[in-house]
């Protein structure tokens, strides 16, 4: 080994995308035929477009879930609509959302000075 080199293998990872995880889920989802995806799709379809998800890491999955279950633009669609609480449904972005929000913009602030 070389004097001044850790054990560890260096490498370099890819860039991180400019876009947020919501950004990144609408933009998969749109683009998927029939505007619906089921949450493996999604994490595959996000991993085949940006070479930085396809490394090691796996905590953005967690990102994708939490971004799935908590924004309201997302619309989860029942596979099975006797069995509401059962995995592998699809997702959607809803319709009536604002596409700004959905393309990572904040909405403009309300305060009390803008009137």
């Amino acid at each position: 080994m070389a004097a001044g080199r850790s054990a560890r293998q260096r490498y370099r990872r890819h860039p991180k995308p400019p876009y947020s995880y919501l950004a990144l889920i609408a933009l998969v989802i749109r683009a998927a035929p029939g505007r619906r995806l089921k949450l493996a799709q999604i994490i595959q379809a996000i991993s085949s477009l940006f070479p930085f998800f396809g490394g090691g890491y796996q905590g953005w999955k967690d990102s994708v879930r939490h971004n799935l279950s908590s924004n309201p633009c997302f619309a989860k669609v029942l596979k099975d609509p006797a069995k509401p609480k059962a995995k592998g449904n699809y997702w959607t972005v809803d319709p009536f959302w604002p596409p700004k929000n959905i393309q990572g913009t904040p909405p403009p602030s309300l305060s009390p000075y803008s009137f």
